[in-house]
């Protein structure tokens, strides 16, 4: 007992020295707290104070004293040690009694003194080679080896994968079926200065831990666009969710809580759906896979691309697509697929048609010319083009997500599309 407390007092004796050494390095004699100063004025902003703030330029560092602050607060909070309020006291010449500040006061803050560290001269990466003197450049000398310098450069995650989180988290999802939501985003810590919700914004949800929601739990942001038919054969497709982004909650309560944005691709209201965030696998680039611009029909599943996001008609590379082609069709994510266009029968009318004229023909010089043409053109059998490829990023019920890797021409709406 008797060598604890004598602990306790050598501890507090080395603060005591330390608090004093720091304050004799600021060149001023710390003075007694004593009682509260006397000769309150009333400064220019309205707050009062024994002392006369000086004026502080343009981007100095200033803390405005409140209620309860101290220097030795003050200290801890921007210097990262209490022991070093001296120094805030030593840049406020104007304070007289350190122990005495006043709600309103200016306090400069700068940078903590610290003791320079030695420096340690390190060799260079690389060493320049030697050259012998210009005039004995004819004769052999030895040289020193050059050090090659490895450079390398991080790969960037579209080199490296199909999709980023973007495209699996901030596309979409088309389901056969409906979802019946019970989470939402009711409010928002802002609503009143903006509608639009984003990245590191708080927002309020209508459950908590009543239902199993606590801190940490990430949910995915959802709002329902419509039914989604193939603009082919008119079939209903399913019904397509537009994904906005994800949030984390950060403190939970009974019956509900309080989740931050931590991801978005577009604009959150208040009012939007809340559905369990789910990790979804990461399609890696296969750098071996090649374009095959001719493929045939191999009699795997046929489908149709049937929902572009925003409601656009037309895709390219990069892009996300949805197609009628899901489980049900046995398709799993990293699956290539052709998509492709048939042309019909021949158009004798429009802006693209053939500037060759029967006008430029002479019919006495082959008849049967034209009789042999037309029906050709009318009664032809070609392949089909292919436009481009996807490769399946997440797969529904009877609809797949996929992201456009090859266009050699525009992806429209309704395009044919078959698993490799």
């Amino acid at each position: 007992m008797k060598n604890t407390i004598r602990i306790m007092f050598g501890v507090l004796f080395l603060l005591c020295g330390l608090i004093w050494c720091i304050a004799q390095e600021s060149g001023a004699q710390v003075p007694e707290q004593g009682p509260p100063l006397p000769n309150l004025v009333k400064q220019a902003d309205g707050h009062w104070s024994p002392y006369q703030a000086p004026s502080y330029g343009e981007g100095a560092k200033i803390h405005t004293v409140q209620t309860g602050d101290t220097l030795w607060d003050l200290a801890r909070q921007y210097l990262q040690t209490p022991y070093l309020w001296p120094q805030i006291w030593e840049k406020n010449p104007y304070i007289h009694n350190p122990h005495w500040i006043y709600p309103g006061d200016p306090i400069l803050i700068e940078e903590p003194k610290l003791v320079d560290e030695p420096r340690i001269e390190t060799p260079e990466a690389v060493q320049e080679e030697e050259f012998p003197p210009a005039q004995e450049s004819l004769k052999a000398f030895p040289r020193k080896t050059r050090r090659r310098q490895i450079i390398t450069y991080d790969q960037r995650e579209i080199d490296l994968y199909y999709a980023t989180e973007a495209e699996l988290y901030g596309s979409g999802r088309l389901l056969s079926q409906p979802i019946t939501f019970d989470m939402f985003v009711v409010g928002a810590e802002n609503e009143d200065q903006e509608i639009n919700l984003g990245l590191g914004d708080i927002i309020y949800i209508n459950r908590g831990m009543r239902n199993d929601v606590y801190p940490g739990n990430r949910y995915q942001v959802l709002r329902p666009i419509g039914q989604v038919v193939n603009p082919i054969t008119d079939k209903q497709v399913g019904y397509f969710y537009q994904e906005l982004g994800t949030v984390q909650v950060l403190i939970a309560h009974d019956d509900n809580a309080i989740a931050e944005i931590d991801f978005s691709t577009d604009m959150i209201y208040v009012g939007d759906g809340l559905v369990s965030f789910v990790e979804k696998t990461k399609i890696r680039r296969d750098t071996d896979h090649k374009f095959q611009r001719f493929v045939g029909d191999n009699g795997k599943p046929t489908g149709n691309v049937v929902y572009m996001l925003d409601k656009q008609s037309i895709a390219g590379a990069g892009e996300v697509v949805f197609i009628d082609l899901g489980a049900n069709a046995n398709l799993a994510p990293g699956q290539f697929c052709s998509v492709y266009q048939v042309l019909g029968p021949h158009e004798k009318g429009g802006e693209f048609y053939s500037s060759y004229k029967t006008a430029t023909l002479d019919p006495q010089l082959d008849p049967n010319f034209i009789k042999n043409r037309d029906q050709a053109l009318e009664t032809r059998n070609i392949p089909r083009v292919i436009a481009g490829e996807l490769v399946v990023l997440e797969v529904f019920g009877n609809a797949a997500k996929a992201v456009v890797i090859q266009s050699r021409k525009p992806i429209e709406l309704g395009d044919y599309v078959q698993i490799q």
